[in-house]
């Protein structure tokens, strides 16, 4: 008698399956890793716009230029200065420049002549802001050091006034006919 293929019966208990199930089970879970690996590799949940440009940016620096009223020439010159005597000079700075800037005054150089007793070391020196009215240097002129003139907006003026004073008790016989010559700096820079 020939035997027929007949379907294998549900799984008894502690049966063993058959080993075409097996395989037919193990190349169902191959098949659901496979695509399963392949979504996570070639899939990405993050979302991207379009682009977009913002082109002509452009970029270009300010200039800063300070005019001097008394630019290449003294501020005060005067002659024959006498002990208790004094004398004035004034000037303008103007920021002719388009942007912003402080201004400072110093002293580049002293010339004494004789260096010996020095005419400079007996000078007294008074800055005036005359636009504000305010007072921003009065002492030896020596010591002025470097002086803030204040600040400037683009196109600002501000003017100031300049007393040299020769105190009467810094007058001694070696300081008849001494000559100083004093060279001022303006500075302008940005904040």
């Amino acid at each position: 008698m020939a035997s027929c293929p007949t379907s294998p019966g549900p799984a008894r208990p502690g049966a063993s399956r058959t080993l075409p199930a097996r395989l037919g089970l193990t190349a169902i879970v191959l098949a659901l890793l496979g695509v399963s690996l392949a979504s996570a590799v070639f899939s990405s949940a993050a979302f991207t716009s379009n682009t977009t440009r913002n082109p002509g940016n452009t970029f270009t620096a300010g200039h800063l230029v300070f005019a001097n009223s008394k630019a290449g020439q003294a501020v005060i010159n005067v002659q024959d200065l006498v002990p208790g005597g004094s004398s004035t000079g004034d000037l303008t700075l103007t920021n002719s420049g388009d942007v912003a800037a402080t201004a400072t005054m110093s002293i580049q150089s002293i010339s004494d002549t004789p260096s010996s007793p020095a005419l400079s070391a007996a000078l007294q020196l008074k800055v005036e802001d005359t636009t504000a009215g305010t007072t921003l240097y009065s002492g030896a002129l020596t010591s002025v050091g470097t002086l803030n003139l204040g600040s400037f907006s683009a196109g600002q003026s501000r003017s100031y006034r300049l007393t040299v004073t020769f105190p009467t008790g810094a007058a001694v016989g070696g300081l008849q006919g001494a000559t100083t010559t004093v060279t001022l700096r303006f500075q302008g820079a940005t904040p």
